[in-house]
C-alpha cells in the first residue's frame, strides 16, 4: 500500500470517529486497528468457499415436514435463537445452517412422533447477518449476507456508487473479539484486479467515500442562470 493511501485511511478513520462522513454522524472518537488485510470474525473458521449461511435470532425460516403439515411451521427465529415446532417444541436454531437444523428436528421427531420424517427447512428472510452500506452509493442502507459476499458485491447491493464517490476511499469496519478494525480499499483497484476484493461479514459496516468538493461545484452550477452571467452567491 502507498504511503499516500495508508495516510488517507488513517484520515478517514479518524474523521470516522468526529466529524460527519460518508453518513457517519458526530459522535464521540473510537479506536481502531488499522490493517491492510481485516482478520475474520473468530465464527468463520472455515474455508470461504464453502462457508454456507448460519441462522441467527429474528430470521425468518419455514419448515416443512413431508405427510404432516400439522408439524409443518413458518415463523422467526426468537431473540434467544430458538424455534418452536410442534410436539418437539424449542429448538436451539441459531448458528446452525438449514440442514443442519433439519437434521436436528428429524432426530427430535423420528421414532418418538414419526416413524421416517423427512424435515426441509428453508431460510426465507435473513435478517441476523448484515452489513451496513453508507455514504457515496446510490441507496444506502442494510443488507445481508448470504454465504460468501465480496465488498463489489455488497456495493452492488446497494445499487453502486453514486457521481461524488471517491473510489479509492472505501473503509470497511470490522469487530473482532471485541476489538474494532478497520482497513481502506480501492474500488478501482479491485475493479482492475489490481487489489483483491475482500469478502465481508455479517455486522461489517462499509463507507464509500465522497467528494464535498465536486458535489459543491454541480449545486453552484444549478445555481447559475446563464452561461457568462456573474450571480451572488451568498
Amino acid at each position: 500500500m502507498r504511503v499516500s493511501v495508508a495516510a488517507t485511511a488513517l484520515a478517514l478513520l479518524a474523521c470516522a470517529g468526529c466529524t460527519s462522513y460518508g453518513g457517519f454522524s458526530k459522535k464521540k472518537p473510537m479506536v481502531v486497528g488499522v490493517a491492510s488485510t481485516l482478520p475474520e470474525p473468530t465464527s468463520a473458521n472455515i474455508p470461504i468457499q464453502n462457508r454456507p449461511y448460519l441462522i441467527g435470532p429474528y430470521d425468518s425460516i419455514s419448515v416443512d415436514v413431508f405427510g404432516a403439515k400439522e408439524l409443518s411451521r413458518s415463523g422467526m427465529i426468537d431473540a434467544a435463537g430458538n424455534f418452536s415446532v410442534p410436539l418437539v417444541g424449542d429448538v436451539r436454531a441459531a448458528g446452525l445452517t438449514t440442514s443442519q437444523l433439519a437434521t436436528v428436528i428429524t432426530d427430535r421427531l423420528r421414532g418418538r412422533y414419526v416413524n421416517n420424517p423427512q424435515v426441509s427447512v428453508q431460510l426465507t428472510e435473513a435478517r441476523s447477518q448484515l452489513v451496513t452500506v453508507d455514504g457515496a452509493v446510490r441507496q444506502p442502507g442494510v443488507y445481508p449476507v448470504m454465504g460468501k459476499t465480496t465488498l463489489q458485491q455488497v456495493i452492488a447491493m446497494a445499487r453502486g456508487t453514486d457521481e461524488y464517490a471517491r473510489l479509492n476511499e472505501v473503509v470497511i469496519f470490522r469487530d473482532v473479539d471485541g476489538k474494532q478494525f478497520a482497513a481502506l480499499f480501492s474500488l478501482k483497484d479491485i475493479r482492475e484486479g489490481a487489489m483483491h476484493d475482500p469478502e465481508v461479514f455479517g455486522n461489517d459496516k462499509i463507507i464509500v467515500g465522497e467528494s464535498l468538493g465536486r458535489r459543491i461545484f454541480k449545486d453552484t452550477i444549478q445555481t447559475l442562470p446563464a452561461f457568462g452571467v456573474f450571480t451572488l452567491l451568498r
